[in-house]
């Protein structure tokens, strides 16, 4: 398995793009295990076309870290809007930069991605200006082992 601490911390800017979102609160992280095929199936109901490539992620909308009640959106590019509903709404996001860092792995070890690429925000005089997002690219729904899971940690940033 590859060690996350040793994957590069990159600056790239993110892609202006049309989300359907839902905003819940989770009582624990676990719970993004039912309420992101949830919202999947509701985006799906809907008719809504996802974009291409995928880019489905969570945002966090408050700081600090939380073990219980973290307020997310739970977010999916697409095409484009259709009919809302009680639980989808929709957002357009602007180009954003953002210091970037993929995480390969079991989700239980964030904390040592989210270690260093915060470092690398304070170490290059950077400052956060929005919120925190991750990106499931790979997971439980299409990989067998924890092992191959692959996600990125987005964090806007300024100079």
């Amino acid at each position: 398995m590859s060690n996350t601490i040793s994957n590069p911390v990159l600056i790239k800017t993110l892609p202006m793009v049309t989300i359907a979102k839902s905003t819940v609160t989770l009582k624990s992280y676990g719970d993004l295990f039912y309420e992101m095929p949830r919202i999947g199936r509701e985006v799906e109901k809907l008719g809504i076309e996802c974009s291409v490539p995928d880019y489905c992620y969570i945002e966090y909308l408050e700081q600090g870290y939380h073990e219980e009640n973290i307020k997310v959106n739970i977010c999916q590019a697409i095409q484009k809007t259709k009919a809302k509903s009680d639980i989808i709404s929709y957002e357009d996001k602007n180009e954003q930069l953002a210091a970037c860092i993929y995480h390969k792995g079991s989700y239980a070890k964030f904390p040592e991605s989210y270690q260093a690429i915060l470092k690398y925000i304070e170490d290059n005089n950077y400052k956060i200006c929005g919120n925190i997002r991750e990106v499931y690219i790979d997971g439980v729904w299409n990989k067998n082992s924890e092992d191959e899971w692959l996600s990125e940690i987005e964090i806007p940033v300024k100079k």
